[in-house]
């Protein structure tokens, strides 16, 4: 989860989803982030997101 360092989460893994899981601050009520992939399961495009992501820095 690019710009999220450090922050705080709770998972929740739903058993008929493999390779995902999905994330929620522990703040507040909760707020969903995003899923998260299994890196071995991200698609190209998913990969590229991620990496311009990452050079762009956090969005805050």
């Amino acid at each position: 989860m690019a710009g999220h360092v450090g922050t705080k989460v709770r998972l929740r893994y739903l058993p008929h989803f493999d390779g995902r899981i999905e994330v929620f601050s522990t703040e507040g009520w909760g707020r969903r982030l995003g899923s998260a992939y299994l890196a071995a399961a991200a698609t190209p495009a998913q990969r590229q997101a991620l990496s311009g992501s990452v050079r762009a820095g956090p969005e805050r």
